[in-house]
């Protein structure tokens, strides 16, 4: 007899931010694999949800929750704190299974809100492969960049914690020692604009369907985001096959550990898991990301094709949510 699938409601992808964009990719996945039948929250006839930060069970559902935007910054005030946290809370200790999107994210909340979960899984996000890929057009041509340059690229929903002025300071410095001509490419700063360098290239927020020709016109991707959970466009970078230099604190690095995408620097002091002043933060050692720099380039080969998208295929994320789900909702 064939197995019944289950189905799953999803929030609406409104936001188009992060995670809305994850959970859409995920519902999407799902469907078309025939993993489970999906739908929307507000569908009486699903048998579970999946929510991500804020619940909104109107059939009072079995739901999965995946955390997000845990609030441990200084710079909140005691009522903005209090809401973020309380609402996660709920969802920890309603939901029927947790999902972390790093052990960092775990660990975090953990000790942030000193609340026991009893079924979690740690699930690193996913993207299609057959979107985000190597293979395809890249924009040097549009962007009028030589195809012997060395270019970088990063994306981030830029502030300050994103430390977008040190992959600047850094990429000057680097730029000012080297003979080949380099780029760098920075996505999302929406007319934001640090300095006259004509070799750095400020691309105004994009639409995603348009970031893998824009990866893939750079060698590297430069990331010192400080404390992120599982920052996508890393992940995207990595499933174009750009390999990437990253901090070491936040869940940025469990990426590059899982992918063998690139070099993770010690550039940062251990974080101790307690409220911070998360947009001022410290400034990374820049020695020793010009060193990792230096070494990516020397042996840009070798980081390329070392790395392994196998983890961030979403069909693979997709299975592993749905693997939590089954094992979980007959309890």
């Amino acid at each position: 007899m064939k197995k019944k699938l289950i189905r799953i409601g999803f929030s609406f992808n409104i936001s188009k931010g992060s995670a809305s964009n994850f959970l859409n990719s995920l519902r999407v996945t799902l469907k078309q694999q025939k993993i489970a039948k999906t739908s929307y929250f507000i569908n009486p006839l699903n048998d579970c949800n999946i929510f991500a930060n804020k619940v909104r069970n109107i059939y009072n559902k079995p739901f999965y929750f995946r955390v997000d935007g845990i609030a441990f910054d200084l710079g909140l005030n005691h009522i903005q704190k209090t809401e973020t946290n309380d609402a996660i809370l709920f969802g920890l200790q309603k939901s029927k299974g947790v999902i972390f999107q790093s052990n960092f994210a775990k660990e975090l909340c953990f000790k942030t809100l000193d609340s026991p979960v009893k079924n979690y899984k740690v699930i690193i996000n996913g993207v299609d492969l057959k979107i985000f890929t190597d293979k395809g057009l890249n924009k040097r041509k549009e962007l009028n960049i030589e195809e012997d340059a060395l270019v970088f690229v990063t994306s981030a929903k830029w502030r300050t914690h994103k430390r977008l002025e040190d992959i600047i300071n850094t990429f000057n410095e680097y730029n000012t020692n080297n003979k080949q001509t380099c780029y760098l490419i920075i996505i999302g700063t929406d007319g934001l604009s640090y300095n006259k360098n004509k070799n750095i290239i400020f691309i105004d927020r994009i639409e995603r369907e348009e970031m893998p020709a824009y990866l893939r016109t750079a060698n590297i991707f430069l990331f010192y985001s400080w404390l992120d959970n599982c920052p996508n466009s890393v992940i995207e970078a990595i499933a174009c096959k750009i390999p990437v230099i990253c901090t070491n604190q936040g869940g940025t690095k469990e990426i590059i550990e899982a992918t063998n995408g690139g070099i993770i620097v010690k550039a940062d002091a251990p974080f101790l898991f307690k409220e911070i002043d998360l947009y001022h933060p410290p400034k990374p050692n820049y020695k020793l990301l010009l060193e990792a720099i230096d070494t990516m380039v020397n042996n840009l080969d070798y980081y390329t094709n070392c790395i392994d998208t196998d983890v961030i295929d979403i069909n693979n994320t997709a299975k592993a949510y749905s693997d939590l789900i089954e094992e979980t909702i007959e309890k």
